[in-house]
């Protein structure tokens, strides 16, 4: 009986192993896990080798690339600022691009007298020129201070220009000033009417006083012409080298504001119509003579 059990148990074992193998489950076997995750196989389908032709219709298909021109740019001149430095020379060093040009590199070599700008020039021991002093000439003067002569001659100003009371008396050939140091200035024009560039002056002093005539009657001017006096008269009459030289006055006396300005070898001085004087002594101080450059604008 337990063996007839047995056998029927085997049978349907079997069957339903017969039927799960001819009966798949449509859905598939139910997995747990990572085994539970979908799979799918993934065709590619391979596309036949391009021939010959179809691959040079490809390339001649494609949209061209649109090829850029290269950047171009117009340099903007570079600016030079600088100051004027004389007469000097130079020794071209390498070139340097800047911007799109090239720049030679410039080492100065300041001639001699040559100032540096910035660096405050000390006076001269010699002939100044203007700009190239520490105390500039001034403006009455500037003009004049530029004329090389006279640069060479006066050298720099010591000093700041300052106004001094003066009196003027004009002659046949120069001048008087009397100035308020008591000093009489005798400036001879003769050499200038003949074309030189420089004429004599004196300088003595003030000594007349009001126990001395003012004037003296045995000279009489011609026509026209006037007798200096009082300090001027004296001075001109008892002087035969001064009353040689500028004759006879052709007018009267005349005060005025001078502006005068001391330099390394003279000084300046204004006239009474504004033009400039430039005197350098040769003797003193205090100078007894010297050269003038006559009037000067």
């Amino acid at each position: 009986m337990i063996k007839c059990f047995m056998l029927l148990f085997v049978i349907a074992m079997l069957a339903g192993c017969s039927s799960a193998t001819s009966t798949p489950d449509p859905n598939g076997p139910i997995l747990t896990g990572f085994n539970a995750l979908p799979k799918s196989l993934a065709t590619v389908q391979l596309s036949p080798t391009p021939n010959a032709p179809q691959a040079q219709a490809t390339l001649d298909n494609r949209r061209p690339t649109n090829t850029l021109p290269p950047p171009t740019f117009t340099p903007t001149p570079t600016p030079v600022v600088g100051i004027f430095m004389g007469a000097s020379t130079f020794s071209a060093g390498s070139l340097l691009p800047i911007g799109t040009r090239p720049v030679a590199i410039v080492t100065f070599v300041p001639g001699p007298g040559t100032r540096v700008a910035n660096n405050p020039p000390p006076v001269s021991s010699g002939g100044g020129v203007a700009g190239n002093c520490t105390t500039p000439a001034a403006p009455q003067f500037a003009n004049v201070a530029r004329n090389a002569a006279v640069a060479q001659k006066l050298g720099c100003p010591t000093g700041n220009p300052y106004v001094v009371k003066m009196v003027v008396q004009t002659f046949q050939n120069g001048f008087m000033f009397w100035r308020d140091t008591k000093e009489i200035y005798v400036l001879s024009t003769a050499a200038l009417r003949t074309g030189a560039t420089t004429d004599t002056f004196w300088r003595v002093a003030d000594n007349w006083n009001d126990s001395i005539p003012a004037n003296d009657p045995s000279q009489v001017p011609p026509a026209g012409l006037l007798q200096p006096v009082r300090g001027f008269g004296y001075v001109w009459r008892t002087n035969t080298a001064f009353r040689t030289a500028l004759g006879w006055a052709l007018a009267g006396e005349q005060p005025f504001d001078s502006t005068w300005q001391n330099f390394e070898h003279g000084w300046m001085m204004t006239s009474n119509n504004g033009a400039a004087l430039a005197l350098a002594p040769l003797d003193g101080p205090p100078p007894t003579t010297g050269i003038h450059f006559g009037p000067l604008s």
